[in-house]
Order: structure tokens, then C-alpha cells, then sequence
């Protein structure tokens, strides 16, 4: 009994064939050839070489792709928060944005802009800003449903996309739902939020979001 290995291209083992003896006679080879036995080795030898070549491109390739799914997710998260960032917000967008146009969903965006961070920041330091937008980041998240998608927008802006469909009561519950556990962690915030329409669409409606939460902070100002 002779294993053969199949071996990574670093050396490593990662599996092998076995070449069983032959239990029945064989006839005699011609003159010249060599014998049945040495010939069915050279064969399985090529046969492992060449499944050790086919692995290590398999595993390669696998590896590829993991490197280039874990940039992706670095390109588009916050790396703060480790929320999806304004990139990944605005690709799911038009993902979404494709399905909404199919008739396949409406929702609602929110818009919210954290209170007073620039307070914190002068007054407690950057480190204080930074465990105050974490912890926005992780009160919203769990405030949300497991539908929703919220990504941080840059500075101390986060953005919401409600799941459809919804009315504009269910958001507006929601929103309370928000402003309740925002309350109950200290974290001020100003909301705005808008209800998909096909006109514009969630590009459009995202703007409308951001212009009503702008308005309510001019009123908390």
C-alpha cells in the first residue's frame, strides 16, 4: 500500500490517494515495457500532481474572493461605529431603488442629526465625540427593527431606510420609538423623515428627509 499526497503549494498535506497492491496475477509484459505495476504508479502519481494543482487553484481562488468581500465590506462601512457608511448607504439605495421601480416594496427614510456633539467634542475632547457617536450608532440600531437599514451619513448624521411598505403612521412610530431610547441613553438628536414616492425616488425622498430634519433642529436651536 503506497499514499500519495496531495500537498499544497506551500508544502502543507491536504488529503492523498491510496495505491492498493494488485491481488490477481497479471500477465507478463512485452519485452520493454515496464511492468503493469510501475506503470499504474507513474499514473497515479500525474493523477495526484494534477489534483494538487486543481485544489491549490480552487483554494486560491476562494481565498481571492474572501479578500475581495472583506475591501468591499471595509470600503462601506464606518469604521467608528462599524455601521454601513455613506458609500454603502447609497449602494443599498439603488439596490433598493431597482426593486421599489419592479413594485416590490415602499418605505420611508429618516434622517437623524445628533444634538450638541460639537459641545461635547469642545468641551470633553474628540474621545468623548467619538463614545458619544457610538453610542448613538448602537442605541439606534437596537431601536430599529430587523428590516430596517441604517448607515451612518458622515459627521454626526445617520440615515434610515424603513422597510416597505409602511405608512406614514408606522414611521412615525418608529420615530418615537428612536426619540424614547435616544432619551433614555442622553443622546439628543434632531429627526426628519419622508415617505417614498415614485417621483424622484428614494434619491429624492432621502432629500426630503434631511430638509425636515434640518428644519427641526432650527427649532430646537
Amino acid at each position: 500500500t503506497v499514499f500519495l499526497p496531495l500537498r499544497e503549494s506551500g508544502g502543507d498535506v491536504h488529503g492523498g490517494l491510496w495505491r492498493l497492491p494488485v491481488v490477481v496475477g497479471e500477465p507478463e509484459p512485452d519485452e520493454g515495457k515496464a511492468p503493469a505495476e510501475e506503470r499504474g504508479a507513474g499514473l497515479l502519481e500525474l493523477l495526484a500532481h494534477l489534483l494538487s494543482v486543481v485544489l491549490a487553484a480552487d483554494r486560491a481562488r476562494v481565498a481571492t474572493a474572501r479578500r475581495s468581500e472583506l475591501l468591499q465590506l471595509e470600503a462601506n462601512s464606518d469604521e467608528l461605529t462599524g455601521l454601513p457608511n455613506r458609500r454603502g448607504w447609497r449602494t443599498v439605495l439603488e439596490l433598493e431603488e431597482a426593486r421599489y421601480a419592479q413594485g416590490a416594496g415602499r418605505g420611508s427614510v429618516i434622517v437623524i442629526d445628533l444634538d450638541r456633539l460639537k459641545v461635547v467634542n469642545d468641551e470633553l475632547g474628540h474621545v468623548a465625540g467619538d463614545e458619544h457617536l457610538q453610542l448613538a450608532a448602537v442605541t439606534l440600531d437596537a431601536a430599529l427593527r430587523e428590516s430596517d437599514f441604517v448607515a451612518r451619513l458622515g459627521g454626526d448624521e445617520f440615515g434610515v431606510l424603513v422597510a416597505g411598505p409602511t405608512t406614514p403612521e408606522e414611521t412615525q412610530h418608529l420615530i418615537r420609538r428612536i426619540r424614547s431610547a435616544f432619551a433614555a441613553a442622553g443622546v439628543g438628536a434632531s429627526i426628519g423623515y419622508a415617505t417614498y414616492t415614485p417621483e424622484g425616488g428614494l434619491q429624492r425622498t432621502w432629500w426630503r428627509a434631511d430638509r425636515e430634519m434640518y428644519l427641526e433642529k432650527r427649532r430646537h436651536r
